[in-house]
C-alpha cells in the first residue's frame, strides 16, 4: 500500500498578471530563410489566413502538420486513423469584428495583432492535438476558435456551445494598451503583446477561467457555478481533456500498449498455444469479473479448448492495434479516480477547505465520466482511495486558490493491468461459444 502523499499548490488567479508570462519563449516553427512568420502573416488577409493557416498546403499549416506527424510517427501512432489539423479544427474571424472599437480606432495595428492571434491559436491547436494523441473527445472539447469576438464583452476568452472558444481581442488589446501606459515601468515582461499567446490560451483553459455566466444550464445550474464546484474538488483536473493529468495518463497507457506490442513481436516465434500460456503467466485472473473467471476455468476442460485459446490470442492481438480501445481505457481510469476521490472524501477528512472572505462553494457534485469499460472491469481498474494524494484548497476573498494536477498518475495503471484487461475482453468475446461446447 502506498502512503498518502501530501501536496499543496497555491495557484493565485491574479487576472492579467498571469497573461503573457511565456510570451518571450522561443517556440516558432522553422521556415525556409526566404520566408518569415511576419512575411507570411503580412501577405495574407485576415479571412484568408484564418481559413488556410491549418491547411497542409499553407507554409505555416505544413510546418505545424509536419510537427504533428513527426511526433505521432515517433509514438507509433497510425496517421491514417488521425484527422489532419484542417479537418478537425476551424479558425474564423467574428462577423462583428469590423465594428469593434479598436478596429475602428487603430485599424492597421489591430489588424497586425489579429493576424498574430490567428497564428497563436494555430500553435495552440497543435498543442491540443498532441495532447489528445489525435483522438476526439465529447466532453469539454475544443474545435472552433472565433477571433475578435465581442459576444462576451467582459472576458478575454470564453468557452461555449460545447466546442467553441471565443477570443475578445478588442477588450484584450484595449486593456493591454492601458496597462502599458500605467505600468510600463513594472512587470514589463507580463505586457509584451497585444494578443493572447499560445501559453496564455493554455494557462487560461487549464485553470478553468473561460466558462461564461450564461443561460446555458447543466442540471439546473449555470456552467460557471458547475465549474466552480469542479475546480473546488479537483474534478476539473480529471475532466479537462487537455490538462496535465489526462495528457500524462493517455501517454502512459499508450506507452504500455507499445511495450506489449513489442513483447508480442519478440515472441513471434512461439505458436499460439505457447503464446497463450506466456500471456496468462502474469495476468491477474482474480480481478476479472466472476463470469470470465468461470469461462477461463471452463476453457481448461473444454474439448475445443485449444481452438478457443488460439482464437483468444488472435483477438488479443487485434486489440493491441485498436487505438480507440486504449482511449477508452484512459477514460475508464479517470472514472476509477473519480470513484476513489468520492470514497476518500466520505471515508476520511483529506479534503480541507478554508474559506476566507466572501467566497461560497457549493456542495460536491461531480460531473461523472461514465465509461462502460470501467463498469465491466471495475475490480481490475479501480484505484485504491489510499493511493489518492491528500489535497488542501484555500479560497481567499473573491480569488480562487486551488491545487493543480495533484494526482500522481504513476499510481493508477501498470502493464499487467492492461494485459489482463485485453485478455479479459478477448475471453469475453468467445465465452458464449465456450459455454455452448462445454
Amino acid at each position: 500500500m502506498k502512503p498518502i502523499i501530501f501536496f499543496l499548490t497555491l495557484a493565485f488567479l491574479l487576472g492579467l498578471t498571469s497573461f503573457n508570462s511565456e510570451a518571450n519563449a522561443s517556440d516558432e516553427p522553422n521556415f525556409d530563410e526566404l520566408f518569415s512568420i511576419e512575411q507570411i502573416l503580412d501577405d495574407s488577409t485576415l479571412t484568408e489566413l484564418s481559413r488556410n493557416i491549418l491547411k497542409p498546403d499553407h507554409p505555416i499549416g505544413q510546418s505545424l502538420q509536419d510537427e504533428i506527424n513527426s511526433e505521432f510517427e515517433y509514438l507509433g501512432l497510425d496517421l491514417d486513423q488521425i484527422d489532419l489539423l484542417s479537418k478537425r479544427y476551424i479558425i474564423k474571424i467574428d462577423k462583428g469584428c469590423a465594428d469593434s472599437t479598436q478596429y475602428k480606432q487603430k485599424p492597421q495595428i489591430f489588424m497586425k495583432s489579429l493576424k498574430r492571434q490567428i497564428y497563436e491559436v494555430a500553435k495552440y491547436i497543435t498543442l491540443l492535438h498532441k495532447s489528445t494523441l489525435g483522438h476526439r473527445y465529447a466532453t469539454f472539447t475544443l474545435r472552433n476558435f472565433v477571433i475578435c469576438s465581442t459576444q462576451y464583452k467582459n472576458s478575454f476568452i470564453t468557452y461555449e456551445h460545447n466546442d467553441t472558444l471565443y477570443i475578445n481581442n478588442d477588450l484584450f488589446f484595449k486593456t493591454q494598451i492601458n496597462l502599458r501606459k500605467k505600468q510600463a515601468h513594472a512587470h514589463s515582461q507580463f505586457f509584451t503583446t497585444d494578443y493572447l499567446t499560445m501559453a496564455d490560451l493554455q494557462e487560461t483553459w487549464n485553470k478553468g477561467l473561460i466558462f461564461p455566466e450564461s443561460d446555458n444550464k447543466l442540471k439546473k445550474e449555470s456552467i460557471l457555478e458547475k465549474i466552480a464546484e469542479l475546480k473546488a474538488n479537483n474534478t476539473w483536473q480529471l475532466l479537462n481533456p487537455y490538462g496535465l493529468f489526462r495528457t500524462s495518463l493517455r501517454k502512459i497507457i499508450h506507452e504500455y500498449r507499445l511495450r506489449l506490442s513489442e513483447k508480442m513481436k519478440e515472441q513471434k516465434s512461439l505458436d499460439q498455444l505457447s503464446l497463450f500460456d506466456k500471456i496468462t503467466e502474469d495476468i491477474d485472473l482474480e480481478k476479472l469479473p466472476n463470469e470470465l473467471q468461470d469461462a477461463y476455468a471452463d476453457l481448461q476442460s473444454n474439448p475445443y479448448g485449444e481452438n478457443y485459446k488460439k482464437r483468444i490470442i488472435q483477438i488479443y492481438q487485434s486489440y493491441l492495434k485498436d487505438e480507440n480501445l486504449f482511449q477508452e481505457i484512459s477514460l475508464a481510469k479517470i472514472s476509477a479516480v473519480q470513484d476513489a476521490l468520492a470514497q476518500e472524501k466520505n471515508r476520511k477528512n483529506t479534503l480541507f477547505l478554508v474559506q476566507i472572505g466572501a467566497v461560497n462553494v457549493s456542495n460536491h457534485h461531480d460531473i461523472k465520466i461514465e465509461v462502460n469499460l470501467y463498469k465491466e472491469f471495475k475490480k481490475l481498474l479501480q484505484v485504491d482511495a489510499d493511493d489518492i494524494i491528500e489535497r488542501r484548497i484555500f479560497q481567499i476573498g473573491l480569488v480562487n486558490v486551488y491545487t493543480i494536477d495533484d494526482i500522481d498518475v504513476s499510481l493508477l495503471v501498470d502493464s499487467s493491468e492492461i494485459k489482463t484487461l485485453l485478455f479479459g475482453k478477448a475471453l469475453k468475446a468467445i465465452k458464449g461459444l465456450i459455454a455452448n461446447h462445454n
